[in-house]
């Protein structure tokens, strides 16, 4: 049973949950708090969703209210508690919200009380020499500008917004002139806070989200004539330890995880409905392919030549399609990670002996265009987000528990082979879609990668001791190897 999502304000401490909304900085002066924490004190997921939805609204009515008034005069207090009496259905609730919001009174009581003593004053804001826009503004200028430029495809966008609309949620949406690196010390630390859930992002994921900001203001800054930004990027001055490897994961699959997965109930009783189920996985054991390119491939992406058959990846990036071998198709639902991972990759042994090109012209002749035609596409992230959630349940159901071993892992345990066979870093490369070593731009743009059949002697020496896969043979969606 899927879990009740809940807002970002909800937040599970380990015992029960709790209301958490940042205060805008524009009014954090004047209410004296740059957030607000109150207990719902229930561990009830649908409650506390219900109670902090009534109070979210409440507070940022609050927000509002406290923005407009010019004397601040206004007892808010009364207003609260009336909300609190009225509102709000149940009486615990009442009073767990009435407890925890007493702080926030009480400073508005003393604010009234300060500013009925001297001369009317104006709400607390910001004073720049120049207009900036708003965070939320800038968000949006920066995505659209990189859709334009062709840099970011649909889940590339859909990815960076969402981290960069969680600097909106943590430090408000504030003018982006007036953003501190004090605010992105908060920032960074929020990013550490688990979630309702209990999950927590890992140090790569926290890493990343703070470079994708850091590009946000490598733009405002770019173009300071029309955002208003005049100040440097608060990125370049705040210490986020090592940068990560991109792509790769940690770790790689070990032989029992190998054993577990591919000796599951699913595949020795043939149980599988879907062929990708079956499929993908072996796919990505024996080619170090990413999950995407495998299950976007067309049935004219796996062919065979002489003795050799090999899988043609290829697709768009940066508004270029990006293919190997001569072809005028260009399909619009297919896509590759960056202008190296076009590459031909040879057919593992197992793969022909299971009869995977054989399976694949089935496909065809039923009038499949795809090898895996029951995938469907998602403009954000292709066709590789039904494969990536449908595994993240089946290595649960395997006994592999670790947050950190995912499909992606199957590519750490291809590239461990070839680094075990000492094979040489041109053949890695142009196997795994990899820039050339040897860090020369001369050399990334001028140097042709191998041929698939100088490839191929590599790939075929990749095995894992102590996996027996023989009993696939059977399976449904295996066929007789012919001869070719």
């Amino acid at each position: 049973m899927l879990k009740l999502s809940l807002p970002a304000y909800v937040v599970w401490n380990g015992f029960s949950f709790t209301f958490r909304i940042s205060v805008p900085i524009d009014l954090r002066q004047a209410i004296g708090k740059t957030e607000i924490q109150v207990g719902l004190k229930t561990a009830d997921r649908k409650v506390a969703k219900n109670q902090a939805l009534i109070l979210a609204g409440h507070v940022k009515n609050l927000f509002l209210e406290i923005r407009e008034m010019k004397t601040m005069k206004i007892p808010v207090s009364k207003k609260v508690e009336e909300f609190l009496k009225n509102r709000i259905p149940h009486k615990t609730s009442k009073q767990a919200m009435v407890e925890g919001i007493s702080e926030l009174t009480s400073a508005i009581d003393r604010l009234n009380k300060n500013v009925t003593e001297s001369k009317p004053v104006q709400p607390v804001v910001m004073i720049e020499k120049k207009r900036s826009i708003l965070l939320s503004e800038a968000i949006k200028r920066y995505s659209k500008f990189q859709k334009s430029k062709k840099k970011w495809s649909p889940g590339t966008q859909y990815k960076n917004e969402r981290y960069l609309n969680l600097l909106v949620k943590v430090i408000g949406d504030v003018a982006v002139n007036s953003i501190t690196n004090t605010m992105l010390d908060e920032f960074h630390e929020a990013l550490k806070i688990p979630s309702a859930n209990g999950d927590i992002r890992s140090d790569p994921t926290v890493f990343e989200i703070m470079v994708k900001v850091s590009g946000l203001f490598k733009y405002l800054i770019h173009y300071s004539e029309d955002t208003g930004y005049t100040k440097a990027n608060p990125v370049d001055t705040y210490k986020f330890g090592g940068k990560p490897q991109p792509d790769e994961p940690k770790e790689p699959f070990t032989i029992d995880d190998l054993q577990a997965l591919f000796t599951s109930n699913e595949y020795v009783y043939d149980r599988f409905k879907h062929s990708y189920r079956f499929w993908i996985p072996i796919i990505a054991l024996y080619s170090g392919c990413r999950v995407n390119e495998i299950s976007q491939l067309y049935c004219s992406d796996v062919i065979t030549d002489e003795n050799l058959m090999w899988l043609d990846i290829n697709g768009w990036h940066a508004g270029k399609y990006h293919r190997i071998t001569k072809s005028e198709e260009k399909p619009k639902d297919k896509r590759v990670k960056n202008a190296q991972s076009a590459r031909l990759v040879p057919m593992h042994p197992i793969l022909r002996k299971l009869g995977f090109y054989q399976y694949v012209n089935d496909m065809k002749e039923q009038g499949n265009i795809r090898a895996f035609s029951e995938l469907k596409y998602d403009p954000k992230t292709g066709y590789g987000s039904t494969v990536s959630t449908w595994f993240g349940y089946y290595k649960k159901q395997c006994g592999i528990l670790s947050k950190t071993k995912t499909f992606h892992c199957f590519r750490k345990n291809f590239t461990d082979n070839l680094v075990a066979l000492k094979v040489p870093p041109n053949v890695s490369d142009d196997t795994l879609g990899w820039k050339k070593k040897g860090g020369s731009v001369m050399l990334d743009h001028y140097a042709s990668k191998m041929h698939v059949k100088d490839l191929a002697p590599y790939v075929t020496k990749v095995k894992y001791e102590g996996l027996d896969l023989s009993h696939l043979l059977k399976s449904k969606f295996a066929r007789k190897q012919k001869k070719v």
